[in-house]
């Protein structure tokens, strides 16, 4: 099955969510760039082991389980992709070729790697980070594309499917015998997963995900949410220049300096969706904020 799909991709070529690495004996540096990349835009799947023109090179048959422990480790490390993505590769042999697959879904987050924000196109991984009109677009597309960005403060773990969250532990462990999902209690697991933040469960409110939902998280205002939404979209435009604190509540009609900079500058901050011009002055009365880290060199 899988030798049938990898033999199709390669036939098909290298394009927007298909991408060849030769990786003989080490993954190369701009693995990780894709994998990025991939997160960012629309997934993808990546060989490791074929030339850019289709040629299966193979991995080195000594060096594919070492390959494929660098990569787990690599995706898993803060420092490497932020946030860290879980990703399994897989490895087949065509043509008595070992060539190792992996799976890269879009993801809801905006990831970086080694501190650069990657995107992709036909012709590739470009790096992004310094065009703040486009990494401004791919931080509303994330925001108003996935519901479960969306907070939801009054959802408590007691309040989730204990059967949903088995049978997610079940899935992963199946897949992988040493899954760190085996070792970890439901809460831990959710954070793992990247749906608890702040003391707060984050629900992804589709058909799909509905059941999960507690009447008293499904009654929350959805008005609110895409008020909310639109209100993050017209900052994020808004602070392409930078701009002050007053200056902002002020574009958008908000009052109160206490809830503003609780409730919408603070979480932009944290969510790296919003940056200070003076990041160790916080309360600096020429503090500003805009919405791409300008001239960043991470």
């Amino acid at each position: 099955m899988l030798e049938r799909k990898i033999r199709e991709l390669i036939k098909q070529g290298e394009g927007l969510r298909v991408e060849f690495k030769e990786c003989k004996s080490a993954l190369s540096k701009d693995v990780y760039e894709t994998v990025s990349a991939f997160l960012n835009r629309s997934g993808g799947e990546l060989l490791l082991g074929v030339k850019d023109n289709g040629v299966i090179s193979g991995v080195d048959k000594d060096r594919v389980e070492q390959i494929k422990k660098d990569f787990a480790t690599g995706i898993n490390n803060p420092q490497k992709i932020n946030p860290s993505y879980y990703l399994t590769a897989e490895e087949a042999v065509i043509d008595g070729k070992t060539v190792i697959y992996i799976f890269v879904p879009e993801s809801s987050q905006v990831h970086r790697c080694n501190g650069k924000i990657f995107d992709r196109n036909e012709d590739g991984d470009f790096n992004i980070t310094d065009n703040s009109t486009l990494v401004t677009a791919l931080y509303i597309r994330k925001q108003t594309s996935y519901t479960e960005n969306n907070i939801y403060p009054f959802v408590a773990i007691g309040d989730l499917r204990k059967d949903l969250i088995v049978r997610a532990r079940k899935l992963a462990v199946n897949q992988k015998p040493d899954h760190i999902w085996s070792d970890l209690d439901d809460l831990e697991m959710i954070k793992s997963a990247q749906l608890y933040k702040k003391a707060k469960i984050i629900i992804p409110i589709t058909p799909q995900a509905a059941p999960q939902v507690t009447r008293h998280a499904a009654m929350q205002d959805t008005t609110q949410v895409a008020m909310q939404d639109d209100r993050i979209k017209l900052i994020l435009k808004y602070c392409q220049t930078p701009r002050t604190r007053t200056e902002i509540q002020k574009h958008i009609k908000i009052t109160n300096r206490e809830y503003f900079r609780k409730d919408i500058l603070n979480p932009l901050i944290n969510q790296d969706l919003l940056h200070p011009t003076i990041p160790g002055k916080p309360r600096s009365p020429k503090q500003k904020y805009y919405s791409v880290k300008q001239g960043d060199s991470e």
